[in-house]
């Protein structure tokens, strides 16, 4: 290592939230909520919720069985679900943008310190011009990712128990 051995103790702690980062993007197990009855609806009528930013938990055996150890019963959304609850949520389709910005950035970060692992890369350009902002901008927006708690779908009034405005 040019720079000791600093950069070979980060480099896998950046990599591990990267993962971890991907893995909870691409899940559908972000806000598990048993409702305690069976809504009425046409787009969903299960007791239990399981919602992710991109995926929800079907139930449904997958056959893929590389993506099942990770993902298994993940699936997009329908149309349907889509239009009725996230096209105009604001909350949720900016947790989806920040999904994408902090996978980005987390991305950069991660090639970015394994190349100073690896390569002559100068630290004096490369850390404080790609490194710090890429680490700081996965962080911003790996927090903002929790607006997606926020979002309409939770206040909606299709997990009421039919009869009644409010809980």
């Amino acid at each position: 290592c040019r720079y000791g051995w600093y950069p070979l103790l980060i480099a896998p702690v950046i990599t591990a939230g990267c993962f971890l980062s991907l893995y909870s993007a691409g899940g559908c197990d972000f806000v598990r909520v048993d409702v305690g009855f069976t809504p009425s609806n046409d787009s969903w009528n299960t007791s239990t919720v399981e919602l992710g930013l991109f995926f929800y938990q079907s139930g449904i055996q997958g056959t893929n069985k590389y993506r099942a150890m990770f993902l298994d019963g993940c699936r997009p959304y329908t149309d349907q679900f889509l239009e009725e609850f996230v096209q105009d949520d604001r909350t949720w389709q900016v947790a989806r943008i920040m999904a994408y910005v902090a996978a980005g950035a987390g991305i950069l970060a991660t090639v970015t310190a394994w190349l100073f692992v690896l390569s002559p890369l100068p630290a004096f350009l490369f850390w404080p011009g790609v490194m710090l902002p890429a680490l700081m901008a996965a962080f911003l927006a790996e927090g903002s990712k929790f607006l997606f708690l926020d979002t309409a779908i939770c206040r909606n009034t299709v997990w009421f128990p039919p009869g009644t405005d409010s809980l």
